[in-house]
């Protein structure tokens, strides 16, 4: 078996020197053997760029992260889903517990978790915004959850949070509302990332 080494010499095309003795092939042996090495080095950059477009069609097509929205008064369910949408987020919204957890339930990756704490929906078994969020998060345990209320925030509402939950007073910024959002998902994505 050959076994060549190819390096150029001066300006002269590269001679292939068999590493068991001292023979040289000839010029012509070794401009084929740079031109197969040539083809070779090509296809594998080749193969090489359509992996980085590939790479960079994905990254384009990734989604922004779902908020599921859940709000009983229509007016600000539709002004909180204006804001999320603003700044670049996906939105579901429910108008109780029982859509959102019906929501919760199905395959639709859900990052954040934006619910009033008050709820009524009227049925005797309603859940409000604190037993909902637990709920969800026994289903999805990646999820993370911002509470939202008009009523004053008391020690006994927070002991019921989930853990590592946010809570946002009404009336809100728009501006609060993003960067508690955006706070929710960095959180979540640095608990995603693999030790490293």
């Amino acid at each position: 078996m050959r076994n060549y080494l190819c390096r150029p010499v001066g300006l002269q095309p590269a001679n292939l020197i068999r590493r068991e003795g001292r023979d040289h092939a000839s010029a012509s042996q070794g401009l084929e053997l740079i031109a197969a090495l040539s083809v070779s080095l090509s296809d594998s950059s080749a193969a090489r760029d359509e992996g980085e477009v590939a790479t960079r069609r994905r990254r384009r097509k990734a989604r922004p992260p779902v908020v599921l929205i859940v709000e009983d008064e229509p007016t600000v369910r539709v002004l909180a889903e204006s804001i999320i949408e603003n700044d670049g987020f996906s939105t579901l919204s429910a108008a109780n517990a029982q859509e959102a957890l019906a929501l919760i339930k199905e395959s639709t990756p859900i990052a954040v978790l934006f619910t009033d704490i008050n709820l009524p929906d009227g049925t005797r078994n309603a859940l409000d915004g604190l037993g909902l969020a637990r709920r969800a998060v026994e289903l999805r345990p990646e999820l993370r959850v911002v509470y939202t209320t008009g009523g004053d925030q008391t020690d006994g509402m927070t002991a019921l949070f989930v853990e590592g939950a946010d809570l946002l007073l009404k009336p809100y910024t728009p501006e609060q509302l993003t960067e508690a959002l955006r706070n929710a998902t960095s959180i979540r994505a640095s608990d995603e990332k693999p030790p490293g």
